[in-house]
């Protein structure tokens, strides 16, 4: 085994760095890195894809009563949102190899027009069918932005830069997440909706000049000189055609279950078997790829990256159920227009923009990210549980006075904190084997996407069951599902007068027992603890500290753990 200290892709080539022959494989692999005005560019891209992969996540839920009024196709309603995330959560592994295996420009380059496409056939969709086919090719060019924003980031930049980086990038997505629906909905109000998905194909051409023809090179990962036959039988095509099956079946039980079929119905049980057994499968053969796999089991003993991906499945659950259900609790309860709903919702997403700038800055500055961390984690937790006690019935009462903003500013704040973190932690861990660091940052981000989407059906079901519950005692006979589609303002012809407020009593009770899901994920970010208390201050590739300090490589990390 060869016991050179590697050169990180990012560090600044110097007599000190390393031996000569590590220096120049590094200029070798990668002969220009975009810098100053160029770096600006790049980044400015990330961002701007960060931005609208999160907007077209959020932006269909405000469209999707408009588009299936004007397709007549009430039945499809669900795979507007489905489909793109589905094919975002199936792919956004296999990009990893990708971006491991050919020049990062090419495949990033290729997502953006692969999302611009997606969104055009969304925008001139003739059909329901149509639409939903638009929906998941941005959907796969989602997840090549998604996954490329943070490994570009990871090697193209100093590490004791990166937590500055990775921060904006990483926030992005979940501001838009936030934002998504009200801009989708002025212009809607505005326009069409069908403008509401052409807008982004401007900014993906405009992505696309701005990098293909000012920025000439970006990093280039050491499996990128192999030929194309040596890649392609690289490439963990059985690892891929055994986890998309999985996922996919799991996403759907998960979104349908207790929702559109019931739970004991034969279908969900086929679709739980599908995806078990698949998974199954999956490890198995990944074991078998080992480190060619697209996703390396050996990744998992590490426990800081184990523990990174709780973390991030945890704190996107959590913002995924104060994003989807306070603005439901404000609009239904209040009640409040969207547009008010949305100025209400402002304390968590201004602090969480406010404490995702500075994290960065701030792990930057002190050097650990843990502390940043943990602080996050007790931020997050406490707003969680002041969401809960603050946002009950009376409604008009949870607004009166301050308390209505610190809750949301702790819980913003607190996830803002935490959020990029594990990110960081990592790339610290794995400063010496800078070709996992890829396969890490993806294996993060897939955890994100699903704890978003874990969180999302598991508060359906609560909010649906207790909901129908409540609701059978007040109006006997009544599908709940049928109050909570038609909206505070279609209730008129649902519910008698006299009852309304019994009825937003059961749904202020429901929501509370949603929101204390949010309270269990904040809970779960406290992971990030038992990682390696690692030094962003500490030179890059200069490998193993101490058993205290940062672990240099996968084995290092199992063989402490």
């Amino acid at each position: 085994m060869d016991h050179r200290t590697p050169l990180l892709v990012g560090d600044t080539l110097s007599p000190r760095a390393i031996d000569t022959q590590d220096s120049v494989d590094d200029e070798i692999e990668n002969p220009t890195r975009p810098t100053g005005f160029k770096f600006a560019i790049v980044f400015a891209c990330i961002l701007l894809g960060d931005f609208f992969v999160g907007y077209d996540t959020s932006c269909v839920a405000t469209l999707t009563p408009v588009i299936t009024a004007e397709f007549h196709a009430i039945d499809n309603l669900g795979w507007y949102g489905i489909a793109y995330v589905l094919a975002m959560a199936s792919t956004v592994l296999t990009f990893g190899q990708l971006y491991n295996l050919y020049p990062m420009k090419a495949i990033f380059l290729a997502s953006f027009a692969t999302f611009a496409l997606g969104s055009a056939i969304s925008a001139t969709a003739p059909s329901s069918l149509v639409f939903i086919v638009g929906r998941a090719v941005s959907g796969l060019g989602g997840s090549g932005i998604f996954a490329g924003g943070s490994i570009i980031v990871a090697h193209t930049t100093p590490l004791k830069h990166r937590p500055i980086f990775q921060s904006l990038s990483g926030g992005m997505e979940c501001i838009a997440l936030a934002l998504g629906p009200l801009a989708s909905g002025a212009i809607e109000e505005i326009s069409s909706w069908r403008v509401a998905f052409a807008v982004i194909v401007p900014v993906c051409i405009t992505n696309i000049a701005a990098i293909g023809l000012l920025v000439e090179h970006l990093p280039k990962p050491k499996d990128s000189t192999l030929s194309g036959l040596e890649k392609f039988r690289t490439l963990d095509i059985a690892g891929f055609c055994t986890f998309v099956p999985g996922i996919i079946a799991l996403i759907l039980a998960l979104q349908l279950g207790g929702v559109t079929v019931e739970w004991s119905d034969w279908r969900l049980t086929a679709l739980l078997l599908i995806a078990g057994l698949s998974s199954l499968v999956f490890f198995a053969v990944q074991y078998r790829a080992g480190s060619s796999g697209i996703f390396p089991l050996a990744l998992l003993r590490n426990r800081t990256v184990a523990l990174g991906a709780l973390t991030q499945f945890s704190v996107s659950a959590s913002l995924f159920v104060i994003g989807f259900y306070l603005p439901l609790y404000f609009q239904t309860l209040i009640p409040a227009s969207p547009l008010q709903s949305s100025v209400l919702y402002l304390p968590t997403a201004v602090s969480f923009a406010i404490s995702i700038l500075l994290a960065g800055p701030l792990v930057t500055r002190i050097g650990y990210y843990t502390p940043v961390s943990a602080l996050g984690s007790l931020l997050l937790t406490f707003g969680s549980l002041h969401v809960v006690r603050t946002f009950t019935c009376p409604a008009p009462a949870a607004v009166e006075g301050y308390s209505w903003i610190l809750a949301q500013a702790l819980f913003g704040t607190g996830a803002g904190l935490v959020f990029g973190q594990a990110y960081t932690a990592v790339q610290v861990v794995l400063a010496d084997r800078p070709e996992d660091v890829t396969t890490a940052l993806v294996v993060l981000s897939f955890c994100q996407e699903i704890g978003g989407i874990a969180a999302l059906a598991v508060c359906q079901n609560v909010f649906l069951s207790r909901l129908s519950t409540r609701v059978q005692v007040i109006l006997p006979g009544v599908d709940a599902k049928r109050i909570m589609d038609a909206g505070r303002e279609g209730w008129d012809c649902l519910v008698p007068e006299s009852l309304v407020e019994s009825v937003l009593g059961a749904y202020g009770e429901t929501l509370t027992e949603v929101f204390w899901v949010g309270v269990v994920a904040a809970l779960g970010t406290f992971a990030a603890l038992g990682g390696v208390w690692g030094n962003v201050k500490e030179e890059e590739g200069s490998g193993m500290k101490s058993d205290e300090g940062v672990a240099s490589s996968v084995d290092a990390d199992v063989s402490r753990t």
